[in-house]
């Protein structure tokens, strides 16, 4: 796996770790014991998170309906969770994420 690699995976709700759903996911950040995943809806962008973003060039993904990234949500996933490679993020769409995630870090540094 590698980073803006998109893949689909098991991925627990945040309210019951026990239960979760197969959605596809961003590779942030491929370790040993798991892997950062940045989690996608095909929900539209919550018009209050500035840091949800609407992947321009989410065909060429491989993805099959148009996707919002959730920067906020990021997990840990176990590697075992994570399954079937479905595309590679565009460069454009890499770069608005980018962007997005610093910003959201250096605000949750302040």
């Amino acid at each position: 796996m590698n980073r803006w690699d998109v893949y689909w995976a098991d991925v627990p709700f945040d309210e019951d770790k026990a239960q979760s759903k197969r959605r596809p996911v961003i590779i942030a950040k491929d370790e040993k014991v798991y892997v950062l995943v940045i989690r996608m809806t095909s929900h539209e962008a919550r018009t209050y998170d500035p840091y949800d973003y609407t992947l321009q060039e989410w065909q060429f993904a491989g993805l099959e309906k148009a996707s919002v990234v959730r920067i906020r949500k990021i997990a840990r996933l176990i590697p075992e969770s994570i399954y079937d490679f479905i595309g590679k993020i565009h460069p454009v769409d890499i770069l608005e994420i980018q962007k997005r995630m610093f910003r959201y870090q250096k605000e949750r540094m302040r």
